[in-house]
């Protein structure tokens, strides 16, 4: 019961955050014209702070087959849950009213990627040491790498000539950089110049990267929410909850539990497996031939659902796992 609490409790404080966004757009007092700014001084200046301030000196990722399995997982798991929905869709396209191809084509990508930063990430800070953290982010890794490769070709039905410009971002260089700085005992070394002030400059700034990107992430729900027709995608919500609250959890689980790893990278795969649709396939759809209203609903109504599913999830897989909170 304390680890479903602890479990729960944290959940609640990251959708609590969402929420606080939500009711700052309500009010303008967040605007949309605000958004992309936010977004860029999030991915741009924060999110490789929070990179740099967990990866730099922890002596758990200097290990090459530590820093190499959680990107390798990252962008298997990835292709696997994509084939786990389709596989879903031959069987059950008809009944969920997905008919078209680009239906069939956003409802896989949407459902299969599962939120991998928005919600895990602050979870994992509130929950959990540095090592997991950092083994979260490198997992992440090879999710961009998924989602802007074999992902982008699943939304469109062909491969782009620049597929790989997506995964060229701050956070992927900051990440290497960061690997770079840590093998090399960057912090030992500023630690011995007395130069311990850019660390502590770097923790605040990154500290603050998932906070502010909750409130855009509210504010975006809020902003759809007219358009989400619960009765007229009832079924497409359903499917897409049972795959991703249900089916695809066990995936995860599965991996994690057979898998000769560490108890932090299994944690990492647990927490993972038991995230919602993610919401970035809603931009995705809208700019890349999809069906937005498709990728609206897997993504809202599995959202909604998580307040339930993930401490569900996260609680039977580390109690299956057999790893600790």
């Amino acid at each position: 019961m304390n680890q479903w609490l602890t479990i729960l409790s944290g959940v609640l404080a990251v959708l609590l955050i969402a929420g606080v966004g939500a009711f700052a757009r309500h009010r303008l007092w967040l605007t949309q014209e605000a958004d992309k700014s936010l977004l860029s001084l999030i991915l741009r200046i924060l999110m490789p702070c929070l990179v740099a301030d967990t990866i730099i000196g922890n002596e758990a990722l200097r290990e090459p087959l530590r820093v190499a399995m959680p990107p390798l997982l990252g962008f298997g798991l990835l292709v696997v849950s994509f084939a786990v929905v389709r596989l879903f869709l031959v069987a059950g396209g008809k009944w969920a009213s997905l008919v078209t191809p680009a239906q069939k084509r956003t409802f896989t990508l949407t459902t299969g990627l599962q939120n991998y930063g928005y919600l895990p990430v602050p979870l994992t800070q509130l929950l959990f040491d540095k090592t997991t953290m950092g083994l979260l982010l490198l997992h992440n890794v090879g999710v961009e790498i998924g989602l802007w490769t074999v992902g982008l070709a699943i939304l469109t039905g062909r491969v782009g000539r620049d597929w790989w410009k997506g995964f060229v971002n701050p956070i992927t260089i900051a990440i290497v950089l960061s690997l770079a700085a840590n093998a090399l005992n960057l912090r030992a070394c500023l630690t011995a110049w007395h130069a311990d002030f850019v660390f502590t400059t770097l923790h605040t700034l990154g500290v603050c990267s998932f906070p502010m990107a909750l409130l855009v992430v509210g504010a975006t729900i809020l902003d759809f929410w007219p358009a989400l027709a619960p009765r007229q995608g009832a079924r497409t919500m359903a499917l897409a909850c049972f795959m991703r609250a249900g089916a695809l959890p066990l995936v995860f689980i599965g991996v994690a539990c057979a898998l000769p790893c560490s108890p932090e990278l299994k944690r990492v795969l647990v927490i993972q497996g038991a995230m919602p649709a993610a919401l970035f396939p809603i931009v995705m759809a809208r700019n890349f031939g999809g069906d937005p209203p498709a990728a609206l609903r897997a993504a809202l109504s599995t959202t909604l659902l998580a307040l339930v599913t993930i401490p569900l999830w996260i609680t039977v897989g580390f109690k299956l796992a057999g790893i600790a909170p």
